[in-house]
C-alpha cells in the first residue's frame, strides 16, 4: 500500500477502535493532573518544614531537589507505561482489526522495560548533543567578552546611538557609529563577538542536523520493538535499516505530520476571551487540544500501519 491507502486503513481502524484515543486522553489530561497532585503532596511538606526553621534554605534546596527527581522519575514511568500500552493497542488493532483494554495492559507490562531502556538511551544521545552545543557556545562566546569594559556611553545612556547611521541602514560609516565606538577598541572589539556568534551558529546547525537525522532514522524503533518483539539495540538497528529502505515514505509521513500540526495551529490559534452568549461557546483555544489529541492518536497508529505493511509481519 502507498501512504494514502495506509491513511485510509488507519482511519477505518481508528473508527472501529475508539479505545485507541484512551492513551492520548490520559497523556493530555489525566497525567498532568495526577503529576500536579503528586507535586502538591511532595512540595508542601518541604515548605512547611522549611518555614519553621531558622535557616530554611538547606531544606528548601535539598528537599526541592529530591522532590523534582521523584517527580521526573514518576513522569517518565507514567509516560513509558502509557506508550507501551498504546503501542500494543495499535499493533493488535491493525493486525486483528479489533483491540481492547486487555491489550493495553498486556503491552504496558510486556514492553515497558525495552521502551524505557530505549527512551533513556536516545535521551542520553540527545543530551550529549545538547551538551556539546552548550559547551561550544560557552567556550567560543565567553572569551569574546573577556576584557570588554563599559564605556561612558553605557554609563550615561543610549540616546545618541539612535542617531547612528549604522542603525538606520547606512553601513558606509559603521565604524564611526557611537554604539560601536562605545566598546573599547571600537569595531576591532566587536569583530571577535560577531565571529564567535557566527561560529556558534554554524556548530548549532550541524548539531541540530545530526539530532534530526537520529530522530528520523530511529522513528520506527518502537514499532520494531513491539511488532517484531525485538530488544532495544536490535529495534533501533531495524528502524535504521527500515528508514533506509523506505526513506521517501518516512519523509512523507513526517511531512504530513508537520502539515497537520501547522494546519491545527493556524486553524485554532490561541485566543483570549470567549464566554457565554446564551450558552457555552468553545473558543479556538479550547478546540486546539482536542484536535491535537486526534492528530497524535492518528499518526501514532499510522506509524505502526506503515511499519506493519512494509515488513509484512504478523503474529
Amino acid at each position: 500500500m502507498d501512504i494514502f491507502e495506509l491513511i485510509g486503513k488507519s482511519y477505518n481502524v481508528l473508527k472501529k477502535n475508539l479505545i485507541l484515543f484512551l492513551p492520548s486522553l490520559v497523556l493530555t489530561y489525566l497525567a498532568p493532573v495526577a503529576l500536579a497532585i503528586v507535586a502538591l503532596y511532595l512540595f508542601v511538606p518541604v515548605l512547611v518544614v522549611a518555614g519553621n526553621l531558622s535557616d530554611p534554605m538547606l531544606v528548601l534546596m535539598g528537599g526541592g531537589f529530591i522532590d523534582i527527581v521523584i517527580l521526573i522519575v514518576l513522569a517518565v514511568i507514567l509516560f513509558v507505561t502509557i506508550v507501551a500500552g498504546m503501542s500494543n493497542l495499535n499493533k493488535v488493532a491493525l493486525q486483528k482489526g479489533q483491540t481492547s483494554f486487555k491489550d493495553f495492559k498486556i503491552g504496558a507490562k510486556k514492553y515497558f522495560g525495552r521502551i524505557l531502556g530505549g527512551t533513556i538511551l536516545l535521551g542520553i544521545i540527545y543530551l550529549i548533543i545538547f551538551s556539546i552545543g552548550l559547551g561550544s557556545a560557552i567556550t567560543m562566546i565567553a572569551p569574546a567578552f573577556t576584557g570588554l569594559q563599559s564605556s561612558e556611553m553605557f554609563k550615561e545612556g543610549f540616546p545618541e546611538t539612535f542617531d547612528c547611521p549604522f542603525l538606520s541602514g547606512d553601513f558606509s560609516d559603521a565604524a564611526d557609529c557611537p554604539f560601536i565606538q562605545g566598546f573599547p577598541g571600537g569595531m576591532a572589539s566587536i569583530q571577535p563577538i560577531i565571529r564567535a556568534f557566527a561560529n556558534v551558529s554554524g556548530i548549532a546547525l550541524i548539531l541540530v542536523t545530526i539530532a534530526a537525522l537520529i530522530f528520523i532514522f530511529t522513528i520506527f524503533w518502537i514499532p520494531a520493538a513491539v511488532v517484531d518483539d525485538l530488544g532495544i539495540f536490535k529495534a533501533i538497528g531495524k528502524s535504521v535499516s527500515f528508514v533506509r529502505e523506505n526513506f521517501y515514505t518516512t519523509i512523507g509521513f513526517l511531512g504530513l505530520f508537520i502539515i497537520a500540526e501547522l494546519f491545527t495551529s493556524q486553524l485554532f490559534p490561541p485566543s483570549i476571551g470567549g464566554g457565554f452568549r446564551g450558552g457555552f461557546s468553545m473558543t479556538p483555544g479550547a478546540l486546539a487540544p482536542l484536535f491535537q489529541l486526534i492528530i497524535t492518536t492518528f499518526f501514532a497508529l499510522l506509524l505502526f500501519a506503515i511499519y506493519i505493511d512494509r515488513t509484512k509481519k504478523t503474529e
